[in-house]
């Protein structure tokens, strides 16, 4: 638990917007249903929309433009091929120099990382869903009010 605080951390370089798309790509990209459904409603507060989860879902498919911005693009490329190739291409790369601090760029290995041990520690433990926690959403938006303000900025 420690250590998935620790990614909650208010000097996080990465966008909650970005920080949310590394978890749910990675999600589907493992197949890990706990972890999108822990995760989609943290998305929901920070805005992310149905249509853009469907979007996330669609494994093999890039980001579509008219759903995410540039960067995220590119995020979702750079988890695709973290999950498929275990590595990230030169091509790739060179993108995410040009639009990321070097911080911004290895907070998304740390996260895909994390939660990539995550998956797959969830599905093979097969750990059962949670029922519906009741204000859930309010709770989430209390806990994450600075962020939220944060994620208005950009």
């Amino acid at each position: 638990m420690v250590l998935l605080t620790s990614m909650w951390s208010k000097d996080r370089k990465i966008r909650s917007t970005e920080w949310q798309l590394v978890v749910l790509r990675t999600a589907a990209t493992l197949d890990a249903p706990y972890e999108w459904d822990v995760n989609e409603p943290v998305a929901r507060i920070f805005g992310m929309t149905d249509a853009q989860f469907a979007a996330l879902r669609d494994v093999g498919n890039k980001l579509p433009e008219n759903l995410f911005t540039e960067r995220q693009q590119l995020i979702g490329l750079f988890i695709d091929q973290l999950s498929g190739k275990n590595k990230v291409d030169l091509e790739t790369m060179e993108k995410m120099k040009a639009n990321f601090s070097v911080e911004e760029i290895m907070e998304l290995f740390y996260t895909h990382g994390v939660y990539s041990f995550l998956a797959r520690m969830m599905n093979s433990c097969r750990i059962d869903f949670d029922p519906p926690i009741p204000g859930l959403d309010d709770m989430l938006r209390k806990v994450n009010a600075a962020a939220i303000e944060k994620e208005k900025q950009y």
